[in-house]
């Protein structure tokens, strides 16, 4: 969420951004990062990416079908699927 805030901000000027950000917060579940993820990424050596391990090993803990990320090539060790947001809704929705 810090993340997607930082571009809406960017973009739209703090006010848009929060107001962006309470509109994805409601559509979507969110899980947390813990020392159990953070344990997984520091033995996974296939991970270069140390933020999207963490992300990686928060969805598969919180049992998430996918990914979806700019940066499909962060995730080329996953085992679950990983989109683009374009491929996203134009293949799986």
């Amino acid at each position: 969420m810090a993340v997607a805030y930082y571009f809406a901000e960017k973009k739209c000027g703090n006010k848009k951004a929060i107001e962006k950000i309470k509109i994805l917060s409601n559509q979507i579940q969110i899980t947390s990062i813990g020392p159990d993820e953070v344990y997984a990424v520091n033995i996974n050596n296939k991970i270069n990416d140390y933020e999207g391990g963490l992300q990686y090993y928060a969805a598969l803990n919180a049992k998430c079908d996918m990914i979806i990320t700019e940066n499909i090539g962060d995730f080329f060790f996953s085992e679950i699927p990983v989109y683009t947001p374009k491929d996203y809704i134009l293949n799986v929705l």
